[in-house]
C-alpha cells in the first residue's frame, strides 16, 4: 500500500513543479521555427547575438526593451510591454501601426504564422513545459 501512496506523490511532485512554466505546443513552436528562419533571422538571432535587432532567446515573458547593449527606439523603451504571447502576435501582425515609433521595419505576418513564431520564441525563452 505504501509505495503506490509514495508513487503517487513523487508524480503530484514532480507535476506541480512545472507548473509556472507556459505550456508550449511543439509544432506550433517547430513551424515557428521555419518562419523565424524565413522572415525574422536577417535581423534577429535566435541566441542572445544582436543583429539589426535584438537576440530573441529569453524575450517571451520579458519586458520590451530589455537587453541593456542594444539601441532601442524611444517608443519601445516607453511601452512598458511585456513580451507575452498577445503582445507578439500583435506585433507581428500590425508592426508600426500597434506600436507607433518602432525602429523595426516589419512586414505583418498572418496571424497564424504570428502565433507560431510566439511559440518558437517561448520555446527559446526557458522551454515551457510541454502539454
Amino acid at each position: 500500500m505504501r509505495r503506490p501512496l509514495l508513487a503517487f506523490l513523487a508524480l503530484a511532485a514532480l507535476a506541480a513543479c512545472g507548473e509556472d512554466r507556459p505550456t508550449i505546443d511543439v509544432a506550433a513552436a517547430e513551424r515557428g521555427a521555419r518562419v523565424f528562419e524565413v522572415k525574422c533571422s536577417a535581423c534577429h538571432a535566435s541566441s542572445d547575438a544582436a543583429r539589426v535587432g535584438p537576440g530573441m532567446r529569453d524575450v517571451h515573458g520579458a519586458p520590451a526593451a530589455a537587453a541593456a547593449d542594444f539601441p532601442y527606439s524611444d517608443a519601445l523603451r516607453a511601452a512598458g510591454i511585456v513580451w507575452d504571447d498577445e503582445a507578439l502576435v500583435a506585433l507581428l501582425t500590425q508592426g508600426e501601426d500597434w506600436l507607433p515609433g518602432i525602429n523595426m521595419i516589419i512586414e505583418p505576418l498572418p496571424e497564424t504564422e504570428a502565433r507560431d513564431v510566439a511559440e518558437h520564441l517561448k520555446r527559446l525563452s526557458g522551454g515551457g513545459r510541454r502539454p
